[in-house]
């Protein structure tokens, strides 16, 4: 191996393992199912006409099930969700919602839910069969206290209440204990999504401007950072709907009407599509997308809102390697290996499943994807080079990394 090509590999290899996340990602184009997807119904396995979603730290999905008023908990790999708020029917009781349409889940597993028919928002501690009121549920109206609509919820960590008040063109800032609101961010025209970044700068998706603005605390008016023309290009945005800013501030926006989940680079002029869907209802389609969300792994959600699901693309980094934890699955041997080695996967229940594996080399160039069901498996890579490789498998929806030397 020549000495920059070692060096790009332990580059490659230590930042992987100390960061968890390449610089650079990327996603698939194919959707997994991760929530729904059976039919619009009140069945667990359900969901009808679904909006906002969170996703905690512990990989949980909570969906604002909106045609069922309730919000489902939906555990990584499960099969059907449980009900965490409302479920007893469309009401303006304590233990009812009335078409949520979203959802934000704090440290503490408190699910704070925008009751949009009720004109609130419920705070539901971990295993409450009921909500208390912390914002609205006044009636319908433009007061302080009043909501018209509540499109978006985001809770800071002082216990700030950010709610988009869509039919009043304005987001409301509720403080912990607060009965009255207060105006934050104004003359919007239809805002949808909203996301509170770490210096507490306020995002807001414009659906009928077709922007996003940034509003810094305090200010009279927001910069728009995204869009600001109605289209398909880079630069615009038609029917901006869920957003999300990473630690990087770096945005994310379902650009609705274009079928597609934007990247805005902090500063950008434009946007870098990184999931184009067409219309419909297979895995690489969208029927009404919405709300969005990402997880620790960068893996991106997205609410599906006519075909009553749950998308989850997965991150790929720039070397192809999935931002994933160190490999405990499987072993190769013998390693290293003057050009075949074997896979053996240490739990059975992991190698009875259809696996997925990726072959690239040093510099991220993709060698060998294959298809595979058995417990072990042996792998040619005589002809090859000599240097260092990388094997991604994945099974069960979970990727897994680790590496070969061919010498």
């Amino acid at each position: 191996m020549k000495p920059k090509t070692r060096l790009l590999a332990i580059a490659l290899f230590l930042l992987y393992f100390s960061t968890g996340a390449m610089a650079q990602t990327t996603w698939d184009s194919i959707g997994i199912t991760v929530a729904g997807g059976n039919g619009n119904g009140i069945d667990n396995s359900q969901l009808e006409n679904p909006e906002g979603i969170f996703v905690d730290a512990n990989g949980n999905i909570y969906v604002a099930d909106q045609d069922n008023s309730r919000v489902q908990k939906w555990a990584p790999g499960a099969s059907s969700g449980t009900t965490v708020a409302g479920g007893n029917g469309a009401g303006s009781n304590a233990n009812q919602l009335s078409f949520p349409t979203s959802v934000f889940v704090d440290s503490l597993g408190n699910v704070f839910v925008g009751d949009d028919g009720n004109f609130r928002v419920q705070k539901w501690a971990p295993g409450a069969d009921s909500g208390i009121t912390i914002a609205g549920g006044n009636g319908y109206g433009s007061n302080a206290n009043q909501l018209s609509g509540v499109q978006g919820v985001f809770v800071d960590k002082s216990e700030n209440i950010f709610v988009v008040d869509w039919a009043n063109n304005r987001v409301q800032k509720w403080p912990k204990g607060a009965s009255i609101g207060t105006t934050v961010a104004n003359h919007l025209q239809r805002p949808a999504g909203i996301f509170i970044d770490k210096l507490g700068d306020i995002y807001i998706s414009d659906l009928m401007s077709d922007w996003v603005q940034k509003w810094v605390p305090g200010a009279s008016s927001g910069t728009t950072v995204a869009g600001g023309q109605s289209g398909g290009n880079a630069y615009q945005l038609n029917g901006p709907c869920g957003i999300f800013v990473d630690s990087s501030e770096n945005l994310f926006i379902v650009d609705a009407a274009n079928y597609r989940v934007q990247e805005w680079v902090d500063g950008a002029s434009s946007g870098t599509t990184i999931i184009q869907c067409a219309y419909g209802r297979n895995a690489t389609s969208f029927w009404d997308p919405t709300f969005m969300w990402l997880d620790k792994n960068f893996n991106v959600y997205v609410s599906d809102q006519g075909n009553n699901r749950v998308q989850e693309f997965k991150a790929i980094t720039k070397s192809g390697i999935s931002p994933i934890t160190v490999n405990s699955y499987f072993d190769i041997y013998p390693n290293p290996t003057s050009g075949v080695f074997n896979l053996k996967f240490k739990n059975q229940d992991f190698a009875n499943d259809k696996i997925s594996i990726t072959i690239f080399d040093a510099e991220g160039k993709m060698l060998a994807p294959m298809s595979i069901g058995a417990a072990s498996t042996e792998i040619d890579m005589s002809g090859k080079p000599k240097g260092l490789y990388f094997v991604r498998v994945i099974a069960g929806g979970n990727g897994y990394i680790e590496k070969v030397a061919v010498q």
